[in-house]
């Protein structure tokens, strides 16, 4: 059997790998070297060749600086005039709408999918406006799984929502019901960040008792936001992230405008009283968001939807598709092979028993149809029988009163031809008279 000797050190509190970690020391000799050691950076080669691809929720009302924070977070105008954000279009719909950008940096490229929900908080009725978002993200995960149980994984996409940024209205007193609704629907399928929107309608010492009240009604609600975990010990940068993540859930303010203070321009608003700039985290905790969620934990929430919320949704809908039609009781063994076949004998035995009673419903059908058929014949005959009675009896009656007409007619006739008659035998009188007379006088 081969083997191989190496020399273990411990590591120093200065080098970036943990402590307590041992680590191999460099081979003396290219015999000992055996080169498992660059894993790393193969890894890392490996992972910039293809885009990275981050699907990011923004879910809150109009008004609270979404569509500014999404341009403020990568520094790119994935919003502007050309294509304004939701809840700057004159047409308002209820509608999930996409935005997907490609973003680089260093040679890293990012594949962003913003996904805005322009009518949530319009209505008066709120509550419906949470079904469409939970369906979204449910056919997201329903849709890359089926795609895994495809013959054709090389194309799959991930298109389940890593994170949502859930925008919390400044009100300065806490979570409104539709808030916590939203949160408790959409926990278990996505990671939820809360934000405070327009933070900077709160005085500090307001948006501090606020932050306070919010996370204890997220604590008596049962609600599962996302926790950003903490770095490893030790690690140069552990003392600043500890005190960003303490600043959770983040009083943000969003502004793209250059506005000049204390002799720089620095992105912020301005207003009577003084500047808020938005890079200032003794302004605002945009810094802090933007650092945690892209810098720091980007990848751990990646991580967090496909390893937890993702298998939490499998594991769900592959018991309930187990548990239907009697898969769980036919079977004992849940594994997806043993699924797969069941569920394929089962969906051919549901095809058979739809032929039938597709056949059983075509015969009803055509029975159905014979006997309107047949009903329909019966009654045109029964009709025509009626009407060519009644066409004999008009004949019948027209007969009768054609005979009746030609007997007046020549009763009338003869009637003509005595008064004709009548009237010659008087005209030829009365000629004979006027001779006579004339005669008679010629005679005198």
């Amino acid at each position: 059997m081969w083997s191989s000797n190496h020399t273990y050190t411990e590591c120093s509190s200065g080098d970036n790998i943990q402590q307590n970690r041992f680590v191999p020391l460099p081979p003396d000799s290219t015999q000992n070297y055996v080169g498992f050691s660059n894993l790393p950076y193969q890894i890392y080669r490996k992972a910039i060749r293809r885009p990275f691809q981050f699907n990011l929720l923004v879910v809150g009302q109009s008004g609270l600086g979404k569509t500014t924070l999404i341009n403020s977070l990568f520094l790119s105008e994935i919003y502007d005039n050309n294509n304004p954000g939701p809840s700057r279009r004159l047409e308002k719909t209820n509608d999930i709408y996409e935005n997907r950008s490609t973003l680089r940096e260093n040679g890293v490229i990012l594949e962003l999918n913003i996904v805005d929900t322009p009518g949530f908080g319009e209505r008066v009725e709120n509550y419906a406006t949470i079904d469409p978002i939970k369906s979204y993200i449910e056919n997201q995960l329903c849709n890359y799984m089926n795609g895994e149980i495809s013959n054709q994984r090389s194309s799959l996409k991930d298109t389940r929502i890593h994170c949502c940024l859930y925008f919390i209205p400044p009100t300065g007193h806490c979570l409104r019901p539709l808030d916590i609704a939203i949160i408790k629907s959409l926990q278990h399928y996505v990671n939820v960040v809360p934000v405070i929107g327009k933070s900077d309608c709160l005085t500090p010492e307001e948006c501090q008792q606020f932050k306070m009240q919010i996370l204890r009604d997220i604590h008596e609600a049962g609600l599962s936001v996302y926790n950003f975990p903490s770095l490893p010990l030790p690690h140069p940068e552990y003392s600043h992230h500890r005190s960003l993540v303490e600043r959770y859930p983040f009083a943000l303010v969003s502004s793209n405008q250059l506005v000049p203070s204390s002799g720089h321009l620095v992105r912020g608003r301005r207003y009577p009283w003084g500047v808020v700039e938005v890079d200032n985290l003794e302004h605002n905790d945009f810094i802090a968001l933007r650092d945690l969620l892209i810098k720091y934990h980007l990848l751990d929430l990646i991580d967090e939807t496909a390893f937890n919320k993702y298998e939490i949704y499998r594991r769900d809908k592959l018991t309930s598709l187990i548990s239907q039609d009697g898969i769980s009781q036919r079977f004992t063994v849940t594994s997806p092979i043993n699924y797969f076949d069941a569920e394929s004998r089962l969906h051919e035995e549901k095809l058979m028993k739809m032929n039938q009673d597709m056949e059983i419903i075509l015969l009803q059908k055509v029975e159905e149809k014979e006997s309107q058929q047949s009903k329909y014949e019966q009654s045109m005959l029964k009709e025509t029988q009626t009407t060519r009675s009644a066409l004999e009896t008009q004949r019948k009656q027209l007969e009768e009163k054609r005979r009746l007409f030609e007997k007046e007619k020549a009763a009338w006739e003869e009637a003509q031809h005595v008064l004709e008659e009548q009237r010659r035998r008087q005209l030829l009188d009365g000629h004979r008279n006027l001779w006579n007379m004339v005669i008679k006088n010629l005679n005198l």
